[in-house]
């Protein structure tokens, strides 16, 4: 089973023109705040989620990871890897998890994460996916 994370950072100033660029207005710099979470949101699938194999972080640029991530355990997809350019750029988190499914190499069973949930108690794989189903 893997995790994918999506994940804005709202301080990115190459993700910041995109923005204002294709919103023509300026950046609400309240809703796109970093918390300073994601941090919490990968240790939480470390410790509590130790039948994930691997973790995809869905990003807009290579500018969006924070310089602390460890690249060799956690794999970065841009939107480019998986959307089709003429949907690009995409602000609206529903229309990235349209695309979610086309992340190369993702196992067929995967957990999605925005970063700012965070499994807080050790669960089983069967808590997620029973009978090849998941668990809603």
């Amino acid at each position: 089973m893997d995790a994918v994370i999506t994940y804005v950072d709202g301080n990115d100033p190459v993700w910041r023109k995109d923005y204002e660029d294709f919103a023509h207005v300026s950046l609400l710099a309240k809703r796109f705040r970093d918390w300073g979470t994601l941090k919490y949101l990968l240790r939480g699938i470390e410790c509590c989620l130790p039948f994930v194999e691997n973790v995809y972080l869905v990003v807009s640029h290579d500018t969006q990871v924070p310089e602390w991530v460890d690249r060799d355990r956690l794999k970065i997809v841009l939107h480019r890897d998986i959307i089709p350019e003429e949907y690009l750029p995409v602000f609206n988190s529903t229309a990235i998890e349209m695309f979610l499914h086309r992340i190369a190499g993702l196992d067929e069973r995967y957990v999605y994460f925005n970063d700012d949930m965070f499994p807080i108690m050790e669960c089983a794989e069967t808590d997620l996916f029973r009978d090849g189903c998941a668990v809603i």
